[in-house]
């Protein structure tokens, strides 16, 4: 594999918690890390590409790297996904701490769509991460639970991925 699309191709979703560090990742991230232009194309937005490469060093369960980049990221996106570095470490209330900072963000509105025309919710409840990390919590149902962190994760680096490269949401 010899960039990070090959591994979302190929490597599994992550767990609900870290796992061991994806080795294989680690040559294609450290070139994303050192040329952002591989997510695809020039940076039109320096924060948002590096909410990508805080999310991508997430995906593959190299934490360290991931909240290095997360929590100098002083912004929504950081602050998002500093909390689901959190929520998979297994630390919850610092993830809520980190999803109040958030406010509402942008894709919940998404997320929440995508939730109930699958019908892993109901019409009408929205989605928060804040209340899906207490989910975790409790391990309610971990099938529905990597379903749904899978939703999340990939429609919020989409986000940050479009205005990284300039594309409309």
């Amino acid at each position: 594999m010899n960039n990070w699309r090959e591994m979302m191709d190929f490597l599994p979703s992550p767990g609900l918690a870290f796992g061991a560090p994806r080795i294989e990742a680690l040559a294609p991230l450290k070139a994303l890390a050192n040329d952002l232009t591989l997510l695809g194309g020039p940076i039109h937005d320096k924060p948002a590409a590096m909410a990508c490469l805080s999310a991508l060093w997430l995906r593959f369960d190299h934490f360290d790297n991931s909240h290095s980049i997360s929590q100098d990221l002083e912004n929504q996106d950081g602050s998002y996904w500093h909390g689901i570095a959190h929520r998979r470490e297994g630390d919850f209330a610092n993830a809520c701490y980190w999803f109040r900072r958030v406010g509402k963000h942008r894709v919940e509105a998404t997320i929440s769509s995508v939730l109930q025309n699958k019908e892993m919710v109901s019409k009408g409840n929205n989605f928060s991460p804040s209340v899906f990390t207490r989910m975790v919590e409790r391990r309610e149902d971990e099938i529905t639970l990597l379903d749904i962190q899978e939703i999340e994760w990939r429609i919020l680096f989409e986000d940050c991925l479009h205005r990284a490269l300039g594309r409309a949401t």
